[in-house]
C-alpha cells in the first residue's frame, strides 16, 4: 500500500509538473515589444540649422523630391516640410520662408517666357551679392545674377534660352503665389 501511494505522489507529480512544463511559456511570457519613440523635428526646429543659402540648399536636394506641379495652390512652409516635395512655387515660398527667417532680404519672382511658360525663383541678398535660387529637373541651384532685374532676366534667359516678357514679384508674408497682375518687362 505504502508504494502503491507513493506512485500515485510521483504519477501526480510527474503529470503535473509535465502540465506546468507545458504551460510555462504561457505563464511567463516575453516582455512586450516596445518601439523606440519616432522624434519628429518640428519645422522651427529644423530651420534653425539653415541659416546659410548653401546649408538650405543642400537640405532641399538632400531631403526633398522636385515635382512638375502646376497646381495654383502654394504649399504653405508646413505642408511642404511635412510633404518633403513639391513645385517650383512651393520651393520658392519654403525658401523665402526659411531666408526670411535668417533675416535675409528676399523676395519670390515669377517671370513669364515668350512661350508663354511661366518659372519661379527665389531672389535674395547673400551677404554681399545678389543671388537667386531656381529649381531644374532634379536639382536646386544657387547663383549671383548682378544687381538688376534686368541682370537676373538675361541669366535667366541665357539658362532657358527665350525670352522673359513679364513677371511678378512676391514678398515674404505672402499667401499665395497666384499672379493677378504681370508687370511687362522694359
Amino acid at each position: 500500500m505504502i508504494v502503491s501511494k507513493f506512485f500515485k505522489i510521483l504519477t501526480g507529480l510527474l503529470v503535473f509538473s509535465g502540465i506546468v512544463f507545458i504551460a510555462l511559456p504561457y505563464l511567463n511570457p516575453k516582455p512586450a515589444q516596445v518601439e523606440a519613440p519616432i522624434i519628429e523635428i518640428t519645422l522651427e526646429e529644423e530651420v534653425v540649422g539653415l541659416d546659410t543659402s548653401a546649408k538650405l540648399i543642400d537640405y532641399l536636394n538632400e531631403h526633398f523630391a522636385i515635382e512638375n506641379r502646376k497646381d495654383e495652390k502654394t504649399y504653405t512652409p508646413q505642408e511642404f516640410f511635412q510633404k518633403k516635395s513639391g513645385g517650383e512655387k512651393d520651393f520658392s515660398m519654403f525658401i523665402m520662408h526659411v531666408l526670411d527667417l535668417h533675416d535675409f532680404e528676399v523676395a519670390i519672382m515669377t517671370y513669364k517666357l515668350s512661350s508663354e511658360e511661366t518659372h519661379t525663383v527665389t531672389i535674395f541678398r547673400d551677404i554681399d551679392l545678389p543671388k537667386y535660387i531656381f529649381l531644374t529637373n532634379d536639382s536646386v541651384n544657387m547663383t549671383a545674377h548682378g544687381w538688376s532685374f534686368e541682370d537676373l532676366f538675361q541669366t535667366e534667359e541665357k539658362r532657358l534660352g527665350e525670352e522673359i516678357v513679364e513677371y511678378k514679384l512676391f514678398s515674404p508674408g505672402s499667401e499665395n503665389l497666384i499672379v493677378d497682375e504681370w508687370t511687362k518687362r522694359k
